[in-house]
């Protein structure tokens, strides 16, 4: 089993969104941790599809667990928590900033007995700057740290942290 994601092809025709889409996947192959989601390919096809092959993981998106399950207990918050601050260390470790945590941006797969967390989607910087997304949704924009609304492109580690507090 694998985890695919495919650029829509209404949005292939546009190389700046072609050229973030594989930037997000150099990136995000670039990083390796039991915390991130792990990707194993990633190209286009002959019909000018493109597409992120991800390592196979049975979760569900964070933003699903929290809206189903209402309040956590401590131990499990504190558990998800130290996961994604740990996957967002070596990202940051690694000079990779995610730029758009959200619990949309977490995958999350809970037993009783144990709780892994992935965190996918790290937001791509490319070569000419322009990596940052404007066209970010009204749900996402409540994750963000406030440089972010400052309209700063060279964010760092802490956009994150500060996203992570939010969650």
């Amino acid at each position: 089993p694998v985890t695919l994601k495919v650029l829509p092809p209404a949005l292939a025709f546009d190389e700046h969104i072609r050229d973030l889409f594989t930037a997000e996947a150099k990136n995000s192959s670039a990083l390796a941790h039991p915390n991130i989601l792990a990707v194993s390919d990633f190209g286009s096809n002959k019909d000018q599809s493109y597409y992120i092959v991800f390592e196979g993981f049975d979760g569900e998106p964070l933003s699903h667990a929290i809206s189903r399950g209402g309040q956590f207990s401590s131990n499990r918050a504190i558990s998800i928590a130290r996961q994604i601050a740990e996957a967002l260390g070596s990202a940051h470790q690694n000079g990779f900033v995610h730029g758009n945590l959200t619990p949309d941006s977490i995958l999350a797969s809970y037993s009783p007995t144990s709780e892994t967390v992935k965190v996918f989607d790290f937001e791509p910087q490319t070569v000419d700057g322009r990596g940052r997304r404007d066209d970010r949704s009204p749900i996402n924009v409540a994750y963000l740290a406030p440089e972010q609304f400052a309209g700063l492109k060279n964010i760092d580690g802490r956009s994150d942290i500060y996203s992570l507090s939010i969650i």
